[in-house]
């Protein structure tokens, strides 16, 4: 009888491991491994894992792009170039993340979920030698849009278009300088062949763009009640290297400042708008306006106008470069 107990524990034990064995998860192969299914020579590799399929997918693109160790702050003009592989939705949504990583011709072509573990892994691939061509052909293509950015600033009398034309250029510049970087991890002698005109790279740009941001000079014309204004419009035109001057400014910011109050329960309630303007003294035109609207209070009139500009001066001082920066690329539309 004792000896049929040992051999049922003995049974119920091997059980007991060997489903404790198959139940254990494990990543696939393939993300332990990836060199062991993919050529290095042919192809780069980054695998991702995350609690999504979408977070895994994200943090493959990740592994990839952190082979190239570098990085562009993507804009509204920003192209999303990937792959040629067929459109669908899912693959609209693949090249518009690995696009947030900055990379081209990529495709993630395996996924894994382990639902036992609720993780998901995804591996991304990059034909190294079709990735090369492609980019070469992207550089080029920029290389004539900067030019034509370029020589559209050259003729454009505007300077705030001036500014913006060329700030554009910069962008697309920064663009092939990432271009060019992957090149020379992807085919060091491809790299050493392609060549920029020294006045189409991004730092002589750079350089064009402050001598017109020097030219684009402001006065700033505020009423008595939005006087306080003009403290913050000084460090968002300083920010962006722009003048001040009252010598012939070629553009000045005005104001209009319109309220709406009422006396409730002793104290005074006021709706407000602040409308500032930029007009061109060249011209007499009003180039941009921007708009500030609240409400505040205050034991009087006087006393919620002086809280009402307290208020707005730290919105515009967080908020009016944006916009400004905002109108710049608005204005190539």
């Amino acid at each position: 009888m004792i000896y049929n107990f040992k051999n049922i524990f003995l049974i119920m034990t091997i059980v007991f491991f060997s489903y404790g064995a198959l139940a254990y998860s494990k990543p696939p192969k393939w993300a332990i491994s990836p060199e062991d299914y993919y050529d290095k020579d042919e192809y780069l590799i980054g695998v991702g894992e995350g609690d999504t399929l979408n977070n895994a997918k994200s943090q493959a693109f990740a592994a990839l792009s952190s082979i190239f160790g570098t990085t562009i702050e993507q804009d509204t003009h920003s192209k999303e170039t990937l792959t040629d592989e067929s459109s669908s939705s899912s693959i609209e949504q693949d090249i518009k993340l690995a696009s947030e990583h900055n990379l081209v011709n990529v495709k993630i072509d395996k996924t894994y979920n382990d639902k036992r573990e609720k993780t998901y892994y995804a591996i991304a691939i990059m034909h190294k030698k079709k990735t090369v061509v492609i980019l070469e052909s992207m550089i080029s293509q920029n290389l004539k849009d900067i030019s034509s950015y370029v020589n559209q600033a050259n003729d454009e009398p505007d300077l705030l278009r001036k500014y913006a034309l060329i700030n554009y250029a910069i962008s697309i510049s920064i663009e092939n300088e990432v271009y060019l970087s992957q090149i020379v991890h992807l085919d060091i002698i491809k790299a050493n062949s392609i060549s920029t005109p020294s006045a189409l790279t991004a730092q002589a740009l750079r350089s064009e763009a402050a001598l017109v941001a020097n030219k684009t000079t402001f006065s700033i014309s505020m009423s008595p009640e939005a006087a306080k204004i003009a403290g913050p419009i000084k460090k968002v035109l300083g920010n962006m290297n722009m003048r001040i001057s009252s010598n012939n400014p070629v553009y000045q910011f005005e104001d209009s400042f319109d309220t709406k109050g009422s006396e409730i329960y002793g104290m005074y309630t006021m709706d407000y708008t602040l409308i500032i303007t930029i007009k061109n003294n060249q011209t007499g035109e009003d180039v941009k306006t921007f708009t500030f609207e609240g409400k505040d209070l205050g034991d009087d009139e006087s006393d919620a106008t002086k809280n009402a500009m307290n208020s707005l001066s730290k919105t515009i001082a967080n908020d009016l470069e944006s916009e400004f920066n905002e109108y710049l690329n608005e204005i190539l539309n």
